[in-house]
């Protein structure tokens, strides 16, 4: 009888092959996988894979955490909140559970509170942000500069 294994790919910047671990606990490659993110100086992208080869969670250079993949039905907490200011973003965020990054526009120090499975780089694509540039705030606190996604 053979196992059916999950995979965790990590791509490196500059690297030409990615590296994977397998395994047949899903909870296990989430945890080395967040583990090793956290720790390492180079940030890998990470992927999550199911047996059949379907991804099921990802993992950019500039998360906290694994982010699940689009299979679940939209509900509204994956909708775009705007506020006046970055503080009433993460003061929503904090209060209704929304999670997800919040980018603070440089300019007018407005927030935007984008959906939980958005990554900077998602964002950045969305051409929802200021053109001025402005941060992003995860939701752990973690803050990056747009300049340092893009």
């Amino acid at each position: 009888m053979s196992a059916r294994l999950f995979t965790m790919q990590a791509d490196y910047e500059g690297q030409p092959y990615p590296q994977a671990i397998y395994g047949t606990s899903e909870i296990t490659l989430r945890m080395i996988g967040r583990d090793h993110h956290r720790a390492a100086t180079i940030k890998p992208v990470l992927t999550l894979k199911n047996p059949d080869g379907i991804t099921i969670a990802t993992m950019d250079e500039w998360a906290d955490d694994w982010t699940d993949a689009a299979s679940a039905p939209a509900s509204s907490r994956e909708s775009i909140h705007f506020f006046d200011t970055a503080e009433e973003a993460i003061a929503y965020r904090a209060e209704n559970g929304t999670g997800g990054w919040i980018f603070a526009c440089a300019d007018k120090n407005s927030g935007t509170i984008f959906p939980p499975r958005m990554t900077p780089s998602d964002i950045l694509a969305t051409g929802q942000t200021s053109s001025s540039g402005g941060r992003f705030i995860g939701p752990a606190g973690k803050i990056i500069k747009q300049e340092d996604v893009a």
